[in-house]
């Protein structure tokens, strides 16, 4: 057994108990001439020595299985086990970076806890998932899709609050993962309530899972003019489209602790060079349920389209080679009334600003 002082996010309890499987109680504590920040840029902390500071935290008497956990949870970040010596003299050790990182603020847990805490569960259930079978080095190279699946989660269950149903409803048996890379995939084997009243019989379900996502269709109300972006769709080829470019509007993933409004906006920037000035909600919905977890938010973005801005754009770190087309509002109806356009989130966006367009005009 031994003491270890904790400072940052595994304060948080429930943090702490899906990374150990099990709670344990901590006593509090301090180091002198120590004070803990935010890494620059990141959702987790560090802790530095500086002289007259004090870093306030617990400390855990921790098994050797303990220890083990903790280290592989922190060690996708570099963090190494080191001695402390604790205000009151004794002796502890503690996890500090290996490296030397950019500072941000002093580190606030109760900041941390209101916009990280439920995600940090979730993506730590999913990380924890690879212990004792995958190198921590090998699992930090999934954290980017792994938080922003935890975000999803943990959006999920804060919405419909009005049709909750009884957890007795859905009975999961066993959980699998056969994949987990940049997707994964899940399969469970559940039973499920069914309208008569009984529980069916065992089943086996396959889901894809994913981050949420945010679509917005550029409209510039002055112009009457829509931009429309066109790429490359790895799923139209494996149905085995002869075409595989699909038109759509601007579209990405959300990252963990970006609102859906930040999302729209950043992803304007980056594939199309468009900058908005207001955003209209045309609703959130799941687009496939049957297999897939993503649940997509949809934006019309008013923007200033001149014909000029139509161009190739798309981030070359994430190999996007985006084509955007600057149109006519009727032309883009033109296209749904033929049934060209082949992309949901379009079509939806599409009817939306074909309802709303009158009101948006007259207010441009």
């Amino acid at each position: 057994m031994k003491t270890v002082f904790l400072y940052g996010s595994l304060l948080h309890a429930p943090l702490r108990a899906v990374v150990l499987g099990h709670d344990i109680a901590g006593q509090a504590a301090s180091v002198d001439d120590h004070r803990a920040y935010w890494v620059d840029g990141a959702q987790y902390p560090t802790i530095i020595e500086e002289i007259g500071a004090v870093a306030q935290g617990e400390v855990f008497t921790l098994s050797e299985d303990d220890l083990d956990r903790i280290s592989f949870y922190e060690g996708g970040f570099s963090y190494d086990l080191v001695p402390v010596v604790l205000t009151d003299g004794s002796d502890a050790l503690v996890y500090k970076s290996e490296i030397e990182q950019d500072l941000g603020a002093p580190w606030s847990l109760s900041e941390w806890q209101g916009v990280w805490g439920a995600i940090a569960c979730f993506a730590a259930e999913e990380i924890m998932r690879f212990y004792g079978r995958v190198p921590a080095s090998e699992v930090v190279r999934r954290f980017g899709p792994i938080y922003a699946r935890a975000a999803a989660r943990a959006q999920a269950v804060t919405q419909r609050d009005h049709l909750v149903r009884d957890p007795s409803d859905i009975d999961v048996i066993r959980r699998d993962e056969p994949y987990n890379e940049f997707f994964a995939v899940a399969e469970y084997h559940l039973r499920h309530r069914k309208f008569n009243g009984g529980m069916s019989e065992p089943v086996i379900r396959g889901v894809f899972l994913m981050a949420d996502a945010v679509t917005v269709l550029p409209y510039d109300p002055v112009r009457d003019v829509v931009m429309l972006v066109e790429q490359f769709r790895v799923g139209m080829l494996a149905r085995g489209d002869r075409a595989p470019w699909c038109i759509e509007p601007i579209a990405g993933r959300m990252d963990a602790g970006e609102t859906p409004e930040q999302t729209a906006h950043r992803e304007g920037f980056e594939e199309a060079g468009v900058t908005f000035r207001d955003l209209h909600s045309v609703g959130g919905y799941y687009p496939s349920p049957g297999g897939i977890s993503e649940y997509l938010y949809s934006y019309v973005g008013i923007a200033d389209l001149p014909d000029d801005l139509a161009g190739v754009g798309g981030l070359a770190e994430e190999d996007e080679d985006i084509q955007s087309h600057i149109i006519p509002f009727a032309t883009l109806m033109e296209m749904a009334d033929k049934g060209e356009i082949l992309n949901g989130p379009l079509l939806i966006s599409a009817l939306w600003l074909q309802q709303k367009r009158t009101e948006l005009r007259r207010g441009a």
